[in-house]
């Protein structure tokens, strides 16, 4: 039997320039500042990052702490990119989706998982919470770019 992707989404809307959320986002070093489970994140080259960038992040998942490396996988700025880890435990991709309205932009994040066996029940279980984190990290991410906008 085929194992089933499990997509997660979730879109915010964003004061803020196209471009200016574009950079923020692409910054990896501004990740752990909104997102509640990272610890750190880089890019292994000090040059603009791109399509096959590759990065490093370090993690809190479930009480142990994760020494992941990713890439880059698309790279269409200021519209989206895509990742997905080199050397991860879990099988996920995931990206980002920028859409210009007015003086504001619709940010959507989203991720793809193909667990299996005892994940697969794990993902059931903790799915809900990974929703409401997400919800979350997208309102401070809001936050924060908005508050810099002001600056």
């Amino acid at each position: 039997m085929k194992n089933k992707s499990t997509h997660m989404e979730d879109t915010v809307e964003i004061d803020a320039p196209i471009d200016a959320v574009f950079a923020y986002l692409a910054d990896f070093r501004n990740t752990p500042k909104w997102h509640m489970n990272m610890k750190k994140v880089g890019w292994k080259k000090e040059e603009p990052p791109g399509l096959g960038s590759e990065y490093d992040w370090i993690e809190t998942f479930a009480g142990q702490t994760l020494v992941l490396d990713g890439v880059i996988t698309s790279w269409d700025p200021p519209y989206s990119f895509t990742w997905r880890p080199t050397n991860s435990p879990f099988p996920i991709t995931g990206g980002w989706t920028l859409t210009e309205k007015a003086s504001s932009t619709v940010v959507t994040r989203y991720s793809d998982n193909q667990l299996a066996g005892i994940m697969k029940l794990m993902n059931f279980v903790m799915l809900p919470m990974a929703k409401r984190q997400v919800r979350l990290e997208l309102k401070e991410l809001k936050r924060l770019i908005e508050r810099s906008m002001k600056a």
